[in-house]
């Protein structure tokens, strides 16, 4: 019983998630196009560290237009 119930929730889940991909499929190509121009507008001025990476290296967003980008870190070279 458990596992049919589970199943059925299953199903219902993917037929929703497939429904809202197709729903906003043409609100999603220029809403995206809109917030990306808004992005290269904006200066960054107000970014901020979220957290570390996936590799460790410092994780910053924009508090503005929510950009975020990781800032790779090099290690610097020891010299002899």
């Amino acid at each position: 019983m458990s596992t049919e119930i589970w199943r059925e929730r299953g199903e219902l889940d993917r037929a929703r998630r497939e429904f809202m991909k197709q729903a906003m499929a043409e609100y999603d190509k220029t809403h995206y196009e809109k917030l990306r121009a808004l992005q290269a507008r904006c200066s960054h001025e107000n970014e901020r560290f979220t957290h570390f990476g996936p590799f460790g290296n410092p994780w910053l967003m924009c508090t503005s237009c929510h950009r975020s980008r990781t800032e790779i870190e090099t290690e610097a070279e020891e010299s002899p």
